[in-house]
């Protein structure tokens, strides 16, 4: 009861310049995440986002008896909508030039993961949180075309229908995806110095990704331009995916691929893999392409009989080359370069079989997700 309304003005000051009062009460912060610890004031919608949580708190002690009446009823509409209101600059993304740009720009070999997992990103579209997190778990087959798959965490709780988000992947993202098995360091920290967030702004630059974009200063009241290397994050990717992806709907509309007042026009994430894939492949100006089932034959290895006598055999005719220094080396160079190609078509067929282990003997009955 002594959180009234006039205190939850204080608060929500206090919300926006934490910041300031960091250094003064360090001990308030001695084990708290770094990420959370506020080094700058909070944007309008940072704090109407945690009003809001406050207010669904308190919604429940009032609906509980635990309280008489919640503090946000007696902040009056208007000053409640000013407290609440959240505010949207023009989104900022990558062109389709930009991105390919990007793509097809040479980076130091200290920039070439940051690259990488930012093109993967944009190509899957999803939150930071959710590509931390993603595996060969993650991956599926339908049609022949290879999927990412996952529950969005940040509206997991409501998404009551829990509907899965699926995203195809063009043959670069499975390319990266191969090469890194999603083992991607640079993700371990998103913000900070040297975090995945300023390696992006250090990457655009390196692209000489500058156009000027608006940035509204809210101090000053009034945008300010700024080249897009700048104000780049993680966040840039999912924005530069949504955006591609609506224009190229709107131009396959046009041209005819969906029929009128279809959802598919209205919502993306109503269409099937395939209806996707092929827009996918449209916006990011990529070939579509299936995962040839014949490549899976390289694992059929009947004729060699007894594996185990036929390693023994192969480790000790090996054993018994006789090779000079030079080409030793040789020989190791050669047999890590086919360990690395090994490799790699090992992971794109776990990627072919993989739905095998999650699907009951019914789906398998039924043609789906395996092999024909």
């Amino acid at each position: 009861t002594y959180f009234n309304n006039e205190k939850l003005i204080l608060f929500r000051d206090f919300l926006f310049n934490e910041y300031i009062l960091v250094d003064k009460y360090m001990g308030l912060y001695v084990d708290m995440n770094n990420r959370n610890i506020p080094t700058s004031p909070r944007g309008q919608n940072t704090v109407a986002t945690k009003l809001k949580k406050l207010q669904a708190f308190f919604n429940e002690l009032e609906s509980n008896d635990e309280i008489p009446v919640s503090p946000f009823r007696k902040l009056g509409k208007q000053r409640k909508t000013v407290m609440m209101k959240e505010q949207y600059d023009e989104p900022i993304f990558l062109t389709k030039a930009e991105f390919i740009k990007l793509q097809n720009t040479d980076v130091p070999s200290s920039l070439q993961e940051t690259k990488d997992a930012f093109l993967l990103q944009c190509s899957l579209g999803c939150r930071i949180g959710d590509f931390q997190t993603l595996s060969f778990d993650n991956i599926a087959i339908e049609e022949d075309i290879p999927f990412i798959h996952y529950l969005p965490h940040k509206t997991l709780k409501e998404n009551d229908t829990r509907i899965e988000i699926k995203t195809p992947l063009m043959r670069f993202a499975l390319e990266i995806i191969k090469k890194y098995n999603f083992n991607f360091p640079i993700l371990r920290y998103v913000s900070g110095e040297r975090g995945y967030n300023d390696k992006i702004k250090v990457l655009l630059e390196y692209c000489k990704i500058d156009r000027l974009v608006a940035v509204f200063d809210e101090a000053k009241s009034k945008n300010e331009y700024k080249p897009l290397y700048e104000v780049a994050s993680s966040k840039l990717a999912r924005k530069t995916h949504v955006d591609l992806m609506n224009k190229v709907q709107v131009d396959k509309y046009a041209a005819g691929l969906h029929s009128k007042n279809s959802d598919a026009v209205n919502r993306y994430t109503k269409l099937g893999v395939k209806d996707r894939f092929i827009l996918m492949c449209a916006a990011f100006d990529c070939n579509e392409y299936k995962i040839d089932n014949e490549g899976l034959n390289y694992y059929d290895f009947k004729d060699l009989g007894d594996i185990k006598a036929y390693t023994m055999n192969y480790a000790s005719k090996l054993g018994s080359i006789n090779l000079d220094d030079s080409l030793k080396q040789e020989f190791i160079n050669e047999v890590n370069n086919a360990y690395i190609y090994n490799l790699a078509i090992s992971n794109e067929l776990e990627i072919k079989l993989h739905p095998i282990k999650r699907n009951d003997k019914n789906n398998h009955e039924n043609g789906h997700g395996h092999p024909h």
